[in-house]
């Protein structure tokens, strides 16, 4: 069963970070993929800017480029990385709902990326 991360198509990506390889199958994470991931994020992400509102928008990506960095070269699973950008949306959301703006929002979803990001590379 092949499985697509949403926004993310390109075959390289695919063939790199394959649903059913363990980590050690799963080849490191190459700056193409990196670049894809990216992408994918940011033009999946524009329909949060009108609910986040613009600088926290920009958090968000902020803290999508730094934890997408420490994916360079690292053997994660597929789903793992899914699974952190995904979480950094919804924790973005989250946090906005909670009334968290501006320096605050920003430091609590850099908070919560990190530890996501913790959890993904451990998973590696």
């Amino acid at each position: 069963m092949d499985f697509k991360v949403a926004g993310l198509n390109p075959a390289s990506f695919a063939e790199t970070l394959d649903f059913q390889k363990s980590s050690a199958e799963v080849a490191p994470i190459s700056l193409q993929d990196i670049r894809s991931l990216r992408h994918g994020f940011e033009r999946e992400s524009e329909t949060l800017r009108p609910v986040l509102g613009a600088a926290e928008h920009q958090s968000m990506l902020i803290a999508m480029y730094e934890g997408t960095e420490q994916l360079l070269n690292r053997r994660v699973p597929a789903f793992a990385v899914h699974e952190y950008l995904e979480g950094l949306k919804g924790s973005a959301q989250e946090l906005r709902n909670q009334g968290l703006a501006n320096q605050e929002f920003r430091q609590q979803l850099f908070k919560q990326s990190r530890i996501s990001l913790q959890y993904v590379l451990n998973q590696g």
